[in-house]
């Protein structure tokens, strides 16, 4: 699709704006599964096949579609493993530890990123398997809550309490316990910024 794609009378296609908006993370979503550029850019190829032909559907069921666009791809991804006849490996970190030391560090340098990684790596090998993928659904996957949740299989408040219990255990996680709690830079409480 092209971003000129239009429908009626000047009107952007609402697929073409969808399709745009949200193809490079299915495909960072698939590659980080696979591990292959050119088979997650087959794959997101016939997820979007798969999720155009409801389009409408999923635009008047969900406030927002990108839930089930991810659910086909966790399917083709996992059709993929049985036609490879292969097992799909247990999540590891998957740049986890990288991005959240990305978000923890305010100017992060090469060596004091570094240093954080690894230890944030640790720490998240210490997580459930649910957690993991919850934070990874989150901030590597970049989701929203809501998608996080319909891929998961839960609530938006279990995305919420499982993502909350994770950050609580990495907090108290004796491999971080070296690092200062991490404070926002205009002084707020975390209280006064939820408000």
């Amino acid at each position: 699709m092209t971003p000129e794609t239009r429908q009626g009378e000047g009107r952007t296609d609402p697929r073409a704006a969808f399709y745009h908006a949200h193809h490079p993370k299915l495909v960072g979503y698939i590659q980080r599964r696979i591990g292959d550029q050119s088979e997650a850019e087959a794959l997101a190829h016939e997820t979007w096949i798969a999720f155009l032909r409801r389009f409408e559907h999923y635009q008047q069921t969900y406030n927002n579609p990108v839930g089930p666009l991810f659910v086909i791809a966790r399917r083709k991804v996992a059709d993929w493993y049985t036609a490879q006849d292969k097992t799909p490996e247990l999540p590891g970190d998957d740049g986890l530890g990288e991005r959240l030391a990305q978000i923890t560090q305010d100017r992060p340098d090469a060596i004091g990123l570094a240093t954080v990684r690894i230890d944030l790596t640790r720490a998240v090998a210490r997580l459930t398997p649910r957690q993991r993928e919850a934070l990874l659904l989150r901030y590597v996957d970049g989701l929203d809550r809501q998608a996080v949740a319909e891929l998961m299989g839960i609530t938006v408040d279990g995305v919420k309490k499982l993502i909350g219990t994770a950050v609580q255990t990495l907090r108290t996680a004796q491999d971080l316990s070296a690092y200062p709690p991490h404070t926002p830079a205009t002084g707020r409480t975390h209280k006064e910024v939820r408000k």
